[in-house]
């Protein structure tokens, strides 16, 4: 009985390391890829609006700039890296806004100063004893 079981140990370990392997396979590396792309694309939606500021390229040919650099890096063009474009150019746009508003919340037309402690809490930095501590 012992011997038996012996054997059929090693099978069953094997039976689970292949059965992780088909999930990552099939769930995790897909996920972590999708991830990748997004990070890259949002890169790309950034480095657009930059060309565009500078007039290196049109504001309407920012889509297609993108397009290309995604071709370039062999990045396929789908439904889905689109919906990626099309979310990394939305939180740029929020990011824009916000930053705008903030400006406008705090600027009243007179000097003042600034609280740098307020400004780091704001945007989760810590206090300036903090960030001024040497490692």
């Amino acid at each position: 009985m012992k011997e038996q079981l012996l054997e059929i140990i090693p099978l069953v370990m094997k039976l689970v390391f292949y059965a992780i392997g088909l999930l990552l396979t099939y769930y995790i590396l897909p996920w972590a890829k999708q991830q990748i792309w997004y990070s890259v694309i949002k890169k790309f939606v950034q480095a657009a609006e930059k060309q565009a500021e500078a007039g290196n390229i049109e504001k309407p040919g920012k889509k297609n700039y993108v397009l290309s650099l995604m071709k370039m890096f062999h990045i396929p063009v789908n439904d889905i890296t689109l919906a990626l474009m099309e979310s990394a150019v939305q939180e740029l746009d929020i990011l824009k806004d916000e930053m705008m508003q903030y400006l406008v919340e705090d600027s009243t037309g007179e000097d003042e100063e600034f609280d740098l402690e307020e400004i780091l809490h704001e945007f989760g930095e810590g206090s300036t004893q903090e960030a001024c501590q040497t490692p």
